[in-house]
């Protein structure tokens, strides 16, 4: 797992030949294949870092021991966890209750600075559109 200080990455993977993208992370959020953390095994995920990262990194067995030293922690540990689910829940909610032009607006006012930094094609995908139907609501 990985908390990114300094720049983007994100999480994709592959179908039929193209790049899906299903996550981005910038400064201050956390970045990881979260089935693979948790069940430590091989992901149909991928991290890609979109700009040079400074990062950091703690292995699942580490998180364990911090969890076992420290009731603190665990709290941390399900509060993070808590924050998963919701982000997750909310991406659901995007995907299959609004619109492209209301996902555009949604993502455009929860993180701007993706817009500058990120390429049309991975916002695109992310935002589960075509880079056209990207570059027409754009140009709105």
């Amino acid at each position: 797992m990985y908390i990114i200080t300094t720049g983007i990455a994100r999480i994709f993977y592959y179908k039929e030949d193209k790049d899906i993208t299903v996550h981005i992370s910038a400064e201050q959020e956390s970045i990881t294949t979260i089935d693979s953390f948790i069940q430590r095994k091989k992901s149909k995920y991928n991290i890609e870092a979109l700009e040079e990262l400074e990062v950091l990194e703690i292995t699942h067995a580490d998180l364990e021991n911090l969890f076992e030293s420290n009731p603190k922690f665990e709290r941390f540990g399900r509060l993070f966890l808590q924050q998963i689910y919701i982000d997750l829940v909310e991406r659901i909610d995007d995907l299959q209750l609004h619109t492209t032009q209301e996902r555009y607006d949604i993502l455009l006012n929860k993180k701007p600075h993706l817009f500058k930094r990120v390429s049309a094609k991975h916002i695109a995908s992310f935002l589960g559109m075509t880079p056209e139907t990207f570059s027409r609501i754009r140009a709105k």
